[in-house]
């Protein structure tokens, strides 16, 4: 088994407007009904590491478990990514700082586990195709997040 849940989720205020709230409700219904053991959060808002993917290898992100192993399989991938940590030098007692990234789409969408990737914003496409092709290969139940917010143009008084 593998991926069994995919999203594109915001990361904004999910009050701007009832239905963005009603779809990301309908977001949680749907993955729980998938019963993921661990959702793999893509977060644009996560630690960025120059050129390089970075893997939260991290005991804890915020409230949640990470799943060691699986963020290890995904180190293993064939490109460049580092695993990373924050806080204790033991990375099974650490705890990573919870981004909105993260955050927002795990408050519907509530896995048992997570891990937490970060994109790379200075490499290729094509490694980003290759990494999603390594998460898709994973092990277990999987719920993928891409955590997105349409290019922050969703406020049109916002600055983008």
């Amino acid at each position: 088994m593998s991926l069994v849940f995919a999203c594109i989720a915001p990361h904004g205020d999910m009050d701007l407007d009832a239905s963005l709230r009603a779809a990301m409700e309908e977001l949680g219904r749907r993955s729980a009904a998938a019963a993921p053991d661990v959702a793999v959060v893509v977060s644009p808002h996560s630690v960025h590491v120059e050129g390089h993917f970075a893997v939260v290898t991290a005991g804890r992100v915020g409230e949640w478990d990470t799943d060691a192993a699986l963020a290890a399989r995904i180190l293993e991938a064939p490109l460049p990514i580092l695993g990373v940590s924050y806080g204790g030098n033991d990375p099974g007692t650490a705890e990573f700082p919870l981004d909105w990234g993260t955050g927002v789409p795990l408050e519907f969408v509530r896995p048992p586990h997570v891990v937490v990737v970060a994109p790379a914003r200075d490499r290729p496409l094509e490694e980003h195709l290759r990494l999603g092709e390594a998460i898709a290969a994973l092990p277990g139940r999987i719920a993928l997040i891409a955590s997105a917010d349409n290019g922050h143009a969703h406020d049109p008084d916002g600055p983008y």
